[in-house]
């Protein structure tokens, strides 16, 4: 099933909003949904349409640090140990 922006995600955090929306403001988790889940196909042309997403997502590049930093930590607190 191909769809369309006004389609209202029905799982996970994003649940009751619709793609567009997701879209606008956090348009790594559609990537991240076109990636790994099958089911989920896009209209490319409605989405062309659409304006380009206005918010980088700070909690997200926040939260790429924080799982940098964590990685980091965890990869020198493995060397400490061995």
């Amino acid at each position: 099933m191909i769809l369309k922006p006004d389609f209202i995600i029905p799982f996970g955090v994003n649940k009751g909003h619709m793609v567009a929306d997701i879209y606008q403001y956090l348009p790594t988790y559609i990537e991240w949904l076109i990636d790994f889940v099958p089911e989920f196909e896009i209209d490319i042309k409605n989405f062309e349409k659409l304006p380009n997403p206005t918010i980088h997502n700070k909690v997200e590049i926040r939260t790429k640090k924080a799982l940098k930093y964590q990685l980091n930590f965890a990869l020198h607190t493995k060397d400490q140990l061995t």
